[in-house]
């Protein structure tokens, strides 16, 4: 299981369960898909 976000590593922490902590998981993706969707609009 991963955790994101700002304050994941506090659950993250206390969680049997989770075994990745990223607090920019969310903001990378949405990055990535902003980024091809310019490649997209350029062609």
């Amino acid at each position: 299981v991963v955790a994101t976000g700002g304050l994941s590593h506090l659950i993250g922490r206390a969680s049997a369960y989770i075994q990745t902590l990223d607090d920019n998981l969310t903001l990378d993706g949405l990055r990535i898909i902003y980024e091809r969707a310019q490649h997209l609009q350029a062609r």
